[in-house]
This record gives structure tokens, sequence and C-alpha cells, in this order.
């Protein structure tokens, strides 16, 4: 197939018909010109497409890569506070363990390095609970303990910050739930942090196949 760019060339330079080497020069200037034109504003054009793209795929977010990479005492300082009972919500696993698993909502972080980063809580049936601040990663289903609580309200850093990959039959299955129901719907990164509490807050995720 012939470029539009080749083929204005091809009758710029083979004209038929004009014989005065003046006009043939100004006709071949013209057309020089209106294919300058022409790949100026297909640039132009390209260049808006994908800039617009990138900027509705990326998230906003004071946590990122840098997180990741910075040592313990300088991440604890950008950790959330530690949950508050009027912000955690309840999320619904079934009857696969006797805990209840909650998330806090004022903990829910989605930055554009493609994490999902929150407070989890797990209450046994007895009232004893157990705090962690974690990340899922949606491309690569994967999941990381960044934190553990104390009792008095304190974070403390995870012993094992390794990424590690989600099973079915992993010892909590709630990461496992937020993943596929709640933060990556069908693999999915949610859009933002305000779509992350949204899921949270309405019981799951609309894209999510358990709620088809």
């Amino acid at each position: 197939m012939i470029s539009p760019e080749k083929s204005l060339f091809t009758r710029a330079l083979s004209s038929p018909g004009t014989t005065d080497p003046g006009k043939g020069s100004y006709k071949l200037f013209s057309e020089i010109k209106l294919i300058l034109r022409f790949a100026a504003m297909a640039t132009m054009l390209s260049g808006t497409l994908i800039f617009g793209n990138t900027a509705r795929a990326q998230p906003s977010s004071s946590l990122n890569i840098d997180f990741e990479e910075k040592p313990w005492e300088e991440q604890k300082q950008q950790l959330p506070d530690f949950p508050k009972e009027s912000n955690l919500k309840q999320i619904d696993i079934g009857p696969i363990t006797s805990f209840r698993f909650f998330v806090d909502t004022g903990s829910i972080n989605v930055g554009t390095d493609g994490v999902v980063r929150f407070t989890l809580v797990a209450r046994s049936a007895g009232g004893a609970s157990n705090v962690s601040f974690e990340g899922l990663r949606c491309q690569t289903q994967e999941r990381r303990l960044y934190a553990t609580g104390r009792s008095e309200g304190t974070w403390v850093a995870a012993r094992n910050t390794a990424w590690s990959k989600l099973e079915r039959q992993h010892v909590n299955p709630a990461h496992t739930v937020l993943y596929e129901d709640f933060f990556c719907p069908q693999r999915h990164i949610v859009s933002g942090t305000s779509e992350a509490v949204d899921a949270v807050n309405n019981g799951g995720h609309p894209r999510a196949r358990s709620r088809k």
C-alpha cells in the first residue's frame, strides 16, 4: 500500500501538463507544505490519544513504588493511622472460617505502581484481633505484608515482607476474596482509591464474577 505522503510526493514530482518551470516549482512547493502539515497534525493527534489513555489508566496516590523501596523507619512514617472501629467494614468470605474479617476504609490506598494497600483486621470468635497493613498486586496476583499491629495501637515491621503468590488454599482466605471481589475484579485493578472504597462499602465490586 502506498502511503499518503509517498502518493503526494509522486504526484508532485511527476505532474503532467506543466511545462513552465516556475509553475512546476510552485506546485511542488505547495505539495510539500501539504505533506508537512499533514504529518504535524497526525503527530499531535497521536500524542494526545496516548497521553489521554495514560492519564486515565494512572490512579493517584501518595504510596507508590518508592514506598516499596524505603527502609522500615521511613515506611513507618507513611503508614495509615491505627484502625478505628467506625471505619471497619466487614468482608463476607463465607463459612470458610470462624474468623471475621474487616477492612479499614480510611486506610485504602491505590497506587500508581499497581498495588492496592489497606489495613486488614481479623477477629476471632473470642474477640481477639489481628491487625495488619498489606498490599495486593493485581497484575501478578500477589500479596505483601508490610506491618502488623500491636495491642497498644502501634505498627511493627513484618518479619517476612516478600511478595507471595495468592493461593485459594491460603491460610487467610480474605486475601483471595479481596483480590477477586473487591480490588482486582477480573484481574484488573480498580481505577482509584474512591472506587476501592466504594467496593468495600457496597460489599463487593460490580464487575466481580461472584456478583454476576
